[in-house]
C-alpha cells in the first residue's frame, strides 16, 4: 500500500523518492504518481537503492509512468515477485535490481520506453545491443541470445540453476562481471566468435558452474590479446576447453529408418539399427550399416531459429511423413530444387550447395517448413554411415518416409560428443 511507504523529498523540482523502511509485511505494493508532503505535492520519480531488498514476501508491485530511476538492487531477493513492468518513463535502472528474485520469469517494458526493451520477458537496452537481465526464475536449460547484442551485462543469467548450456554467438565482445555466475547446471558453453573471443571481465563470469563445465571454441579462434584461447578460458573458471564446435548432423531418438530385413521392407528406430544392417537408399538399393553414433543434444524448446537444435517435419507440410519428424538443424532433407531465399539463407553456413545424389541438401534450419521443436529438454540423437568408397560422400535414405541424407563418414568421425560403434 502506498500509505505505508517512505519517500524523500526534493524540493527544488517537486520529486520523491521512495526510500528505505519497514516493508517486511507489504505483499501488494502500489507507489503512487504524486505524493503530499506538508501542503506540497510531490512527483514520485525514483525508487531508491536496495529499498525492498530482502522482503520475500513481496508479491506484487505497480510502478507508475512518473517513475525515471529504478536503484540499485532495488528489488534484489524479492523471491516471491513472478512479473514486474518497467514503465514508460525509466531511463536508468542499478544493477542487481532484480538479482535473486528466484521465482522472476517475466520482466515486462512499456513497449514506448525509450531505453529499454523486452523480448519474452528478458530484459535489454532498447536497441538490443545489450542483453541486461535474464529473469532467474525460467526454467529453461538454454537461452538464445540475439545476433544484435554485443554485450552480456553484469549479472545477466547469475543463480539461472536451469540453465544446462549456452551458445555465445559470434556477436559478443564482451561478458561481464558475474554474468554466469551460480549457474550450478550450466556445463557447456559454446563461442561462436571466428576471430578473437569476446573479453571476459572477470573470473566470476563463469563461476560456480557445473563440475568439470567445458568451454568449446571454433578452430583458429584466439583469446582477445591475441594469446592461447584455452589458457585463457580456463582462467576464466572454466575445468575444461575444447577446440571445435560439434556440427550435429542427427535424427532423434525413436525416428524409423526404411530398412531390408529378411527380404522385406521394414522400418527400424534409429536407435535400434546395428552394423551391418541394410538400409534402403534413393538410388543405390540397400547399403550396409558401417557406423552408428549417439549422442545428445540440448534444445531450448523456444522459437529461435538456430543450428544447434531440433527442428519438426509434419504430415501437413509433408504428406509422404508416416509421423512426425524430428531432426536436427544441421541435418538435412533432400529436395529437387532450392529456393532463391533458400539459397540466400544457405550462405550462411556453407560456401556451396551440396547435393547428394541428384537432389540438393536443404539444411533444416533454413527450410521455412521445419518447425522449432517445442520440447525442451536433453535428447538422444543418433546417426549412421553406410558403406561408400568415397568417404565425403553419402546417401539419400527415408526416415519416416521422408528422403533425407544420410552421414558422411568423415563427417560423423569428425563430430563431437558422439559416441560411435563401428
Amino acid at each position: 500500500m502506498s500509505s505505508e511507504l517512505q519517500y524523500t523529498y526534493n524540493d527544488s523540482n517537486s520529486t520523491a523518492a521512495v526510500t528505505t523502511g519497514n516493508y517486511a509485511s507489504l505483499t501488494v505494493v502500489t507507489i503512487p504518481l504524486t505524493v503530499n508532503n506538508n501542503g506540497n505535492t510531490y512527483d514520485v520519480t525514483s525508487i531508491g537503492d536496495r529499498v525492498f531488498k530482502g522482503y520475500a514476501g513481496l508479491t506484487s508491485v505497480s510502478i507508475p509512468d512518473s517513475v525515471t530511476s529504478i536503484g540499485v538492487e532495488a528489488f534484489n531477493t524479492c523471491t516471491s515477485l513472478t512479473t514486474i513492468t518497467i514503465p514508460i518513463n525509466v531511463t536508468t535502472i542499478g544493477t542487481g535490481a532484480f538479482g535473486r528474485c528466484t521465482n522472476l520469469t517475466t520482466i515486462y517494458v512499456d513497449q514506448n520506453n525509450t531505453n529499454f526493451t523486452s523480448t519474452n520477458g528478458v530484459l535489454f537496452n532498447k536497441n538490443k545491443t545489450t542483453i541486461l537481465k535474464y529473469p532467474q526464475g525460467k526454467t529453461q536449460i538454454t537461452y538464445t541470445i540475439p545476433n544484435s547484442v554485443t554485450v552480456i551485462d553484469l549479472g545477466v543469467f547469475s543463480f539461472c540453476t536451469s540453465l544446462t548450456y549456452m551458445a555465445i554467438p559470434s556477436s559478443i565482445t564482451s561478458v561481464g562481471i558475474s554474468a554466469f555466475n551460480g549457474c550450478t547446471n550450466l556445463a557447456n558453453v559454446y563461442f561462436y566468435q571466428t576471430a578473437n573471443l569476446p573479453n571476459i571481465l572477470n573470473i566470476n563470469s563463469f563461476l560456480n558452474n557445473a563440475s568439470g563445465n567445458t568451454a568449446y571454441y571454433k578452430s583458429g579462434v584466439l583469446a582477445p590479446d591475441g594469446s592461447d584461447p584455452a589458457a585463457y578460458l580456463q582462467s576464466k573458471g572454466f575445468a575444461n576447453t575444447t577446440e571445435g564446435i560439434p556440427n550435429i548432423i542427427c535424427f532423434k531418438e525413436n525416428s524409423k529408418i526404411l530398412c531390408l530385413t529378411e527380404d522385406r521392407e521394414t522400418e527400424i528406430e534409429i536407435q535400434n539399427i546395428k552394423i551391418g544392417d541394410l538400409v534402403k537408399t534413393h538410388l543405390h538399393g540397400y547399403k550396409k550399416v558401417i557406423i552408428t553414433g549417439q549422442g545428445k543434444i540440448c534444445n531450448s524448446g523456444d522459437d529461435n531459429r538456430i543450428k544447434d537444435r531440433l527442428y519438426k517435419y509434419t504430415k501437413e507440410q509433408h504428406p509422404e511423413l508416416i509421423e512426425d519428424l524430428v531432426i536436427t538443424g544441421g541435418h538435412s532433407i533432400l529436395v529437387d530444387e532450392l529456393t532463391e531465399e533458400q539459397k540466400e539463407k544457405t550462405k550462411k553456413y556453407w560456401k556451396i550447395f551440396h547435393k547428394t545424389d541428384d537432389k540438393y541438401r536443404l539444411l533444416s534450419v533454413v527450410d521455412e517448413k521445419s518447425i522449432p521443436y517445442e520440447q525442451s529438454g536433453t535428447f538422444n540423437i543418433y546417426h549412421i554411415v553406410l558403406e561408400h568408397l568415397d568417404e565425403t560422400a553419402n546417401y539419400g535414405i527415408y526416415a519416416n518416409g521422408l528422403l533425407v541424407e544420410s552421414c558422411t563418414e568423415r563427417s560423423l568421425k569428425k563430430t563431437k560428443n558422439m559416441t560411435l560403434t563401428e
